[in-house]
Order: structure tokens, then C-alpha cells, then sequence
């Protein structure tokens, strides 16, 4: 059985999803979908308290066990994207030599991340500068620059 709860961020509404102990989905909603949190698994209590610490602008460990729904290739992106230190970007064009790719390819793969934040995609950038971000659709931009000065990056 999946267990669900929704977070507010200085960004949005998120929705979280696990399953025996492992994080499904964190994505943003609207807030209209939110609803009141009761008796959050130990793994949603912990990613809670994760994401306090991450907009309080801390560095915290996301030792989560995560199983997001995409294919072999998406997950060649996103495994790629987690592995980009707090702080730090990369753009498009370095992850598609990673992975033996290209930069749209990676683009794609990456606005469909069902795990924001945790496979941290807002800090994949264009070799010109900002680039679009899937965690919100009205805010994107707005959002990716905003996650990205948190992390004290612009």
C-alpha cells in the first residue's frame, strides 16, 4: 500500500508517495490538492524533516531508498542529475557525455523527473544560463532560481 503525504515549501506544495520504505514520487502540486498529514510513515516523517532542513539552506543527506517509475534511459539521467554535489550545476551538454547522450535527450528525460529536489534536477543548466524546470509549470524558471540561490549557486 503507497502512503501519501503533502508538504508546503517556500515553493509550492509537494506530494510525497512511498512504499515499504521507499520514496515513489515528490513532486510539486497545486495547493489545492493538499490535505492534512496524519500519522506519517517513519520514511515520510523522515523526508519531513529533510526538507525542512534543505530550505533552511542546510546540506542534508538523502540516504532515502528511491524507486521513481521512468525508463532505462530517464533513470540514466536522473541517477546522473543525483550524483551533482549540493551547490554545484552542470549543464545539459555534461550530463549527455556522461551517459553518451544529447543535451534535448537529457532535457526531456529530466522534466520527467518524478523526484524533485532529492534527484536534484534544478541544477542541471543550460550552457547559456538558466534553463526550464519541472518542478512547477507557472514558476519554473522562477522556482529553479530560486532552489539554485539556496543553494548559493548565483
Amino acid at each position: 500500500m503507497n502512503n501519501t503525504a503533502f508538504f508546503k515549501t517556500p515553493c509550492g506544495t509537494v506530494r510525497a508517495t512511498e512504499r515499504d520504505g521507499t520514496i515513489l514520487e515528490l513532486i510539486f502540486v497545486d495547493a489545492g490538492d493538499s490535505a492534512t498529514n496524519k500519522n506519517l510513515s517513519p520514511v515520510l516523517g523522515r523526508l519531513e524533516k529533510w526538507l525542512h532542513d534543505f530550505f533552511d539552506g542546510k546540506n542534508p543527506c538523502a540516504d532515502f531508498k528511491l524507486n521513481p517509475c521512468g525508463t532505462e534511459f530517464q533513470k540514466s539521467v536522473w541517477n546522473a542529475c543525483s550524483k551533482i554535489p549540493y551547490g554545484k550545476t552542470k549543464t545539459y551538454g555534461d550530463i549527455a557525455r556522461e551517459i553518451a547522450s544529447a543535451p534535448r535527450a537529457v532535457g526531456g528525460a529530466l522534466s520527467k523527473n518524478p523526484i524533485v529536489l532529492i534527484v536534484p534536477c534544478h541544477r542541471i543548466v543550460g550552457a547559456a544560463g538558466l534553463r526550464g524546470y519541472c518542478g512547477l509549470s507557472d514558476w519554473g524558471i522562477g522556482t529553479k532560481k530560486f532552489l539554485l540561490e539556496l543553494e548559493s549557486n548565483l
